[in-house]
């Protein structure tokens, strides 16, 4: 499986949700070319704190395009929602998941993985 986690730097440059749907549609079209044919999970990740005056940080449009590729391809899946993670529990410097916060994550990409890639 691939895992993506990725969507914190488009709520900052404001990405719209087509916008992500077109560039990730890019990338899993290379993989793809390349005979890179593995299902590829995308995480609902989208928090940063220096978008916190908006709906705590996280980003609706990025949110999503990400469950919308999960729906769109068969070989998309969705991933752990980390946008629920508890920002002061388990992200140490407000940004990063704290050790916590990564057991969690793991957590939640197993229980994607072992739902999706087996």
């Amino acid at each position: 499986c691939i895992l993506w986690h990725q969507g914190e730097s488009d709520n900052i440059s404001n990405t719209s949700e087509e916008n992500y749907i077109r560039m990730f549609e890019t990338i899993r079209e290379v993989f793809r070319s390349r005979g890179i044919n593995s299902p590829i999970g995308v995480a609902v990740a989208s928090y940063h704190p220096y978008c916190v005056n908006e709906n705590e940080g996280n980003d609706p449009a990025i949110r999503n395009a990400q469950k919308k590729l999960a729906k769109k391809y068969d070989d998309i899946f969705e991933g752990p929602d980390t946008d629920k993670l508890n920002k002061a529990f388990q992200r140490g410097d407000g940004v990063h998941f704290s050790e916590k916060g990564q057991e969690t994550h793991a957590a939640g990409w197993l229980k994607a993985i072992k739902k999706n890639c087996f």
